[in-house]
């Protein structure tokens, strides 16, 4: 058989084909992803105190909102990071440098670091900037629990001893800095720089509209 897309679909044997006949092929290929509650308590993460919806923020897109209530200083979800250096995420027309990629926006990093991180936690790119600070109910800290997940003695190590190793080892939290009712958008403050930015947009899409 040639067709790569038709044996990426069967299975690697005869015997394991022969399992398929009355097991869904698709749970053969992920044979471990129904877990035991005893490895769930030793390693897994609770993720599901966001869901998505559209933002109450006007031209923000969608939003996170929590599914229940939070009370101040509880967890709302961990934020396990992928590395990228900042080199290969640049983009040229010939010698010019044109906007990088997608990621970038969603990432965490110093300006002047050659390193970016991305979180890949379900829903927490959702969480939006709001310029009135007195909604902003929620924070970003490295992660305090003790897991596999986030090795706090990578947190002293240099940029170019993290982006050579083979596998992660960083991990943030976002944190509730006030009591979040069910329903509520959870909001961040991005920093005066973001707001700054956010309003000049405003400002166009006004003088566009007008």
């Amino acid at each position: 058989m040639n067709d790569a897309r038709t044996k990426a679909a069967l299975p690697d044997s005869y015997e394991l084909l022969k399992q398929a006949k009355y097991n869904d092929t698709a749970m053969m290929s992920v044979p471990n992803v129904i877990r035991s509650t005893e490895w769930l308590e030793e390693n897994g993460m609770c993720v599901d105190l966001l869901r998505a919806g559209t933002s109450t923020v006007p031209q923000a897109g969608r939003g996170a909102f929590a599914t229940r209530s939070i009370m101040e200083g509880a967890l709302i979800t961990p934020m396990p990071l992928l590395r990228m250096g900042k080199d290969k995420l640049q983009r040229f027309k010939g010698m010019i440098e044109i906007t990088p990629q997608l990621s970038v926006n969603y990432s965490y990093g110093h300006p002047k670091s050659s390193m970016l991180l991305l979180s890949y936690a379900p829903v927490v790119n959702f969480v939006n900037n709001h310029l009135d600070k007195s909604k902003v109910n929620a924070r970003i800290q490295w992660s305090t629990s003790i897991h596999k997940h986030h090795l706090q003695d990578w947190e002293n190590d240099s940029v170019e001893d993290i982006l050579s190793r083979d596998h992660n080892g960083l991990m943030l939290e976002l944190v509730a800095t006030k009591n979040i009712e069910q329903g509520d958008e959870v909001f961040l403050d991005y920093g005066s720089r973001w707001d700054k930015a956010w309003k000049v947009i405003g400002l166009g899409v006004l003088l566009e509209i007008s």
